[in-house]
């Protein structure tokens, strides 16, 4: 599976990073289909986990346009690391999110809509963060959505654990890969003379 992985990434390296794009706005198109056609209003933290997807999906459009050039380069590489950052913030925010859920621990101050008394309704509404930050229209303790007994955010930390790992998988893989090209660059170079 990895000898597979490096040969469509030395052949074609911007399909990984497409394929992550992809994915970042498939799960981001779910979240935003479930909020103003489903009806299910987010939380704080719902908000928050969505800040990995759009973050990742920048970078890993950057990584696929750079890997346009059908070459194997470090920038390509280091955007797929940091790809793989943003998962990992997406990660620990979905994790904590569920914590939350299961009540294994409590959420955080803006969880509870607490912000809301320190700031006006007429400012809230003016700057539009009503539902973003001040005002959740449910609680982070509360899941809206289940499916086989998992909630939305327990998806959402498989999901960003999936491609946490998958885009630190690719970056290693491309890393290899220079290394591996420059390793044999200075073989041949040292042999010709």
């Amino acid at each position: 599976m990895l000898a597979l992985a490096a040969r469509v990434n030395r052949n074609w390296p911007w399909i990984f990073p497409l394929l992550i794009l992809l994915a970042c706005v498939f799960i981001s198109g779910i979240a935003l289909v479930s909020q103003y056609v489903g009806g299910h209003h987010p939380c704080t933290l719902c908000i928050a986990q969505r800040t990995s997807y759009v973050v990742a999906a920048v970078i890993a459009g950057a990584a696929a346009y750079i890997g346009r050039a059908d070459e194997q380069n470090l920038e390509r590489c280091m955007l797929l690391g940091v790809c793989s950052l943003a998962f990992m913030f997406g990660t620990f925010t979905a994790f904590q999110h569920v914590g939350v859920e299961q009540e294994w621990w409590d959420g955080t101050v803006f969880c509870e809509g607490v912000m809301a008394d320190f700031v006006q309704e007429s400012e809230r509404q003016r700057l539009g963060f009503n539902q973003l930050f001040f005002m959740p229209e449910m609680t982070c303790s509360e899941g809206t959505w289940s499916l086989f007994g998992l909630s939305m955010a327990t998806y959402n930390l498989l999901a960003n654990f999936g491609l946490m790992l998958f885009s630190a998988l690719l970056a290693l893989v491309a890393l290899r890969d220079i290394l591996l090209s420059d390793t044999l660059q200075s073989r041949s170079s040292t042999e010709s003379q």
